[in-house]
């Protein structure tokens, strides 16, 4: 259904692909440096090769996700006041938030840190 949005060249639909794309890049960077804790056996070869795959793909959606929203001018096409320029502003202040909670929750987790 993404691509569907993403074909129409809907702004919301590319910029939520340079957002998923960045996140995608982001986790599975920070898990190929070793970041997250690791277990004490190497990580396969193929989990190794599925996770490099994973960062090019993620580059790749950011990039044309980003070509198709600048070259196409779909960010023009869509008259946004200064309001829901600042609503655009929260949502994304929100969504760095709720990853970083997310990836510190999960990391605490693995670690045996329990929550109350």
């Amino acid at each position: 259904m993404f691509a569907f949005f993403a074909n129409l060249k809907d702004a919301w639909a590319l910029k939520g692909g340079c957002i998923t794309g960045t996140s995608y890049v982001a986790i599975y960077t920070l898990d190929l440096a070793q970041i997250f804790p690791t277990s004490p056996t190497p990580m396969p070869p193929m989990l190794e090769l599925i996770e490099v795959t994973g960062v090019l793909l993620g580059l790749l959606i950011v990039f044309l996700s980003a070509k198709l929203l600048f070259n196409n001018n779909a960010l023009n096409s869509v008259k946004s006041s200064r309001f829901l320029r600042r609503i655009d502003l929260l949502y994304l202040l929100f969504g760095i938030a709720l990853i970083i909670s997310i990836v510190v929750y999960s990391t605490l987790s693995a670690m045996g840190i329990a929550f109350i």
